[in-house]
């Protein structure tokens, strides 16, 4: 089947949290967002990675699905670990963070979500 389909009627949990659209647009987008991020600080393979990493929500395999997973939940440690550092030197510095705090928070979340919503076994 396409982008995080499931063959049988009976759903897995992620099937009932998020619709096949809005996973995919999740995944997309969190992985766009972290290949910006790479590009940032000129991590061209981390962004390939990124880049092609919804690709293997194509494959029906289940070491696909966990690929991804383990990206995703690598990438918010990822959005974590910059949220952290950045909020640090804002507050070293005298300067405002607390928008930045709550962008990079959504930020993270949202890749934390993408991550949820790929299904752990074809159903």
């Amino acid at each position: 089947m396409g982008l995080l389909t499931q063959d049988n009627e009976a759903p897995v949990a992620a099937d009932r949290m998020c619709p096949m659209i809005t996973r995919t647009i999740l995944v997309i987008l969190a992985f766009l967002l972290l290949a910006a991020h790479f590009l940032r600080f000129g991590q061209n393979v981390a962004v390939a990675v990124c880049l092609l990493g919804p690709l293997l929500l194509i494959s029906r395999q289940a070491w696909a699905r966990i690929a991804v997973r383990v990206l995703l939940f690598t990438g918010a440690a990822v959005w974590a670990f910059a949220t952290f550092a950045l909020v640090h030197q804002r507050v070293m510095q005298g300067r405002p963070w607390t928008r930045m705090l709550l962008i990079l928070g959504a930020v993270t979340a949202l890749t934390v979500a993408a991550g949820g919503c790929v299904p752990r076994r074809q159903a």
